[in-house]
């Protein structure tokens, strides 16, 4: 192509032969998010405190919030860390004084205990994991996760002695055990080829339960009428009696009741990110009471 010049002479580009032609840089793709997500939490028994696992980059610790009041919520908190490994699963002994807790690379899991201001860890059992105390408080929970073995559901001794394998004969990998409020029953996820289903099981007896439905991470009301389930992006609650289900909230995961039945921590956001969130199950209130980074913590 010629370049016109003052003169009328036109002149030619010269293009150097060995020079390589311009080659246009590809699109640059956003940053990924920064993870920032709650992946489990455990009230007190005296509904006054939560504990959290929470992954800021790095692995999960736990971290302890104040759980206020149904008409006083809390203001949200970035926590205060209780551990700094790779701590998961928290669960209350029903005299306050101890939390078990999950921990270690999840390919070989164990199961510790600690006082809840982060004190005196203790190992319970090795190859443990999913750890729920018992309301009776003479017996833990826990899903044996031995490496090239399927995931079982046992019990132990709060000291983690005696434990002894609760049968199902159901096929499938054991998940989020979780006791009624009574310390009677078991709600267990059981993972199979065509999906998560919630089956309830007496551990005194045994080799006898009977299924919610599907769907995964299972916990009681507080009165033990009902059982809430994740279920279709959200937590539905479905009645141990009829089986009946309706949506307790939409766009949801990780549910968690209050002891005194009055609220239901929840976590809301895609992995890698997800907030703490409180209901009332009264008025339908939703609080959110963790602080993540882009709020400045």
């Amino acid at each position: 192509m010629g370049l016109a010049l003052g003169t009328g002479v036109v002149a030619t580009a010269c293009v150097d032969a060995d020079t390589p032609p311009a080659v246009e840089s590809p699109p640059v793709s956003p940053p990924p998010p920064a993870v920032d997500q709650i992946t489990g939490s455990a009230w007190s028994p005296d509904g006054r405190r939560i504990i959290v696992a929470w992954d800021r980059g790095g692995g999960e610790r736990l971290f302890g919030l104040l759980a206020g009041l149904p008409d006083e919520p809390p203001v949200p908190s970035a926590g205060l860390p209780l551990s700094y490994g790779r701590e998961r699963h928290p669960t209350w002994s029903p005299d306050r004084l101890w939390v078990a807790y999950e921990t270690g690379p999840e390919a070989v899991p164990s199961v510790h205990r600690m006082r809840p201001d982060g004190s005196d860890p203790q190992l319970l059992r090795r190859f443990a994991a999913d750890p729920a105390w018992s309301p009776r408080g003479d017996a833990v929970a826990y899903v044996r996760a031995e490496p090239g073995q399927p995931r079982a559901l046992h019990l132990m001794g709060p000291d983690g002695e005696g434990s002894r394998l609760v049968d199902l004969e159901v096929f499938g990998g054991h998940f989020d055990p979780a006791w009624s409020p009574d310390g009677r029953l078991l709600a267990v996820t059981v993972v199979r080829p065509d999906g998560p289903t919630i089956h309830v099981v007496d551990p005194d007896r045994g080799n006898e339960s009977w299924v919610l439905g599907t769907g995964t991470t299972a916990v009681w009301s507080a009165d033990g009428e009902h059982v809430y389930v994740e279920r279709d992006g959200g937590i539905v609650s479905v009645a141990v009696a009829s089986l009946e289900a309706s949506v307790t909230v939409a766009d949801a995961r990780l549910p968690e009741v209050d002891p005194t039945g009055g609220r239901l921590a929840f976590v809301r956001g895609n992995p890698p990110q997800g907030a703490l969130y409180l209901l009332d199950l009264e008025s339908g209130t939703e609080v959110r009471i963790t602080r993540g980074r882009e709020d400045g913590s």
